[in-house]
């Protein structure tokens, strides 16, 4: 993409341990930039938390969010369970990109 690209930054994140095969991650991720385009943003990173490792990406994703305000895309609010209370989580995103933390898969009615 080029430097002139005027379509918003956005950052996705999941974590592997939430899957059950390495197919269903690929898959997610290709969902994320489905959703990138479909919605005209410009995804420009997937930070991915690998199973069984400290919270590295997270903290990377929770500081680049702070550092350019870009929005964020996850699967759904259990890739965030594990770093605390997804409502608190969703909100410090929120508040730092000043955009909704977004969902890139459906969501399925009860």
């Amino acid at each position: 993409m080029s430097n002139g690209d005027k379509r918003p930054e956005l950052f996705g994140f999941f974590h592997e341990e939430t899957f059950t095969t390495a197919r269903e991650a690929a898959d997610a991720r290709g969902r994320m930039t489905e959703f990138a385009v479909r919605w005209n943003y410009r995804l420009t990173k997937i930070y991915t938390e690998k199973a069984g490792e400290e919270p590295q990406a997270f903290e990377a994703l929770r500081a680049a969010v702070k550092r350019d305000g870009a929005a964020v895309v996850v699967p759904s609010g259990a890739h965030l369970a594990p770093y605390g209370s997804v409502a608190d989580l969703v909100k410090e995103l929120e508040q730092a990109s000043g955009v909704p933390v977004l969902c890139s898969e459906p969501v399925e009615a009860q």
